[in-house]
């Protein structure tokens, strides 16, 4: 691939399908960023999209006075196209930009001054951020000194609403799997494995707004999840074995065998794989039990909702 400016350190990558109107937004906070011009490109990797998105981009492309890249491929889902992207990321650093994101006014700017910062401290694998969420109040992190692991920032810090500068070195080596007949695995599958030991680093500097649309699929979390349940059981699974404890171990346990439970209702399934290492053989039953009580009620909601 053609070599990028030679100050660029920052990736902004977003996987998007049938989004073409609100690429537009995204296109825009790009834009506006005049600060760091020269010093981040644009990946679109467009999944499978039905909606002239394509063109949309190639047009962009050849106008806009940052650099825009374009990857096509058939439609697989979000997680698809991020292992798609960390193939072609030529740079230090990525931000995954989702379609109903958008960059806030300086953070760009913003966010190059944190990598700025990490550069000299190896230590430093990711900069996590509270995102600006419409309609919500900012959420602040506490002032730490140092990289948390993975389990600490999920059991005292975690906000849903966040956004995260990563080294691709770090994310590279822990790409999402992908499962026949899935569209779905959670990205903090893939946090839970790459910062297991530690390397992020909280700031309460802000980079992003979002807005979640109906069609979404924060919004649809529970859908996707029993839809791709192989997916759902990865991403526990990585979370428990990157050394959760407590409740937030607990919750993760119960959800594995939950969505166990709706594996093994899909047709034509045979396998399920084995638990989490770490579980004692003591809990089998219990999260077995209370496993099949959350399936049951996915499937008294999700019956509800197509009503």
């Amino acid at each position: 691939s053609e070599a990028l400016h030679p100050v660029t350190q920052l990736t902004v990558v977003t996987p998007t399908w049938n989004r073409r109107l609100l690429l537009e937004r995204v296109y825009g906070s790009l834009a506006a960023q005049d600060a760091a011009r020269g010093r981040f490109v644009w990946l679109v990797i467009d999944d499978g999209s039905e909606d002239d998105t394509a063109h949309y981009v190639r047009g962009l492309a050849a106008t806009a006075d940052f650099p825009i890249k374009l990857i096509q491929q058939d439609h697989g889902g979000k997680h698809r196209a991020i292992n798609r992207a960390l193939d072609q990321v030529e740079t230090d650093w990525l931000l995954v930009l989702d379609s109903d994101d958008w960059i806030l006014p300086g953070g760009l700017a913003a966010a190059l001054n944190e990598i700025d910062a990490a550069v000299g401290d190896p230590a430093v694998l990711a900069i996590v951020s509270p995102r600006v969420f419409a309609g919500r109040q900012p959420l602040r992190y506490p002032e730490l000194h140092a990289p948390v692991t993975y389990a600490t920032w999920r059991e005292k810090f975690f906000r849903s609403d966040f956004s995260m500068l990563a080294r691709t070195a770090a994310l590279r080596p822990h790409p999402f799997p992908s499962f026949d007949g899935e569209e779905f695995v959670a990205e903090s599958a893939v946090y839970a494995r790459a910062f297991a030991r530690g390397g992020i680093r909280l700031t309460n500097t802000r980079f992003m707004g979002a807005e979640y649309q109906l069609d979404g699929l924060s919004t649809k979390m529970r859908r996707n999840r029993a839809q791709s349940p192989r997916g759902a059981m990865f991403t526990y699974q990585s979370q428990v074995e990157a050394g959760l404890k407590r409740g937030t171990r607990a919750r993760a346990l119960a959800n594995w065998h939950r969505f166990a439970w709706h594996a093994r209702a899909r047709p034509g399934s045979r396998v399920v794989e084995n638990a989490p290492a770490g579980m004692r053989v003591w809990e089998g039953p219990l999260w077995l039990a209370l496993g099949w009580l959350l399936y049951r009620h996915d499937l008294w909601r999700l019956d509800r909702a197509r009503e």
